[in-house]
């Protein structure tokens, strides 16, 4: 798979998640434009790889919140998780 069918393979993950619209999902993308890019920074740097990027267009980054859910389901191996992990944000 190339760079470009995996980032937009990522996009239209992102996008599936809660609170995820597709300017943020872009943004993240262009940061990390693989799910193990991705994967990887969380992994090394947490909620903050994701939580200063900003969309284009936006003045508003992705934010603190929002980095924590996508930390959680990119990082847990349990997959009821991020289930409980969404009613605590």
């Amino acid at each position: 798979m190339t760079i470009a069918a995996s980032k937009q393979v990522l996009i239209k993950m992102l996008q599936t998640l809660p609170r995820m619209s597709e300017p943020k999902a872009q943004a993240i993308a262009e940061h990390f434009p693989t799910i193990r890019q991705l994967t990887m920074a969380f992994k090394q740097q947490g909620a903050a790889a994701v939580a200063q990027v900003t969309p284009t267009g936006s003045t508003r980054s992705i934010g603190m919140t929002l980095a924590r859910q996508l930390a959680c389901f990119f990082t847990s191996s349990n997959p009821n998780m991020y289930r409980s992990q969404l009613l605590l944000f």
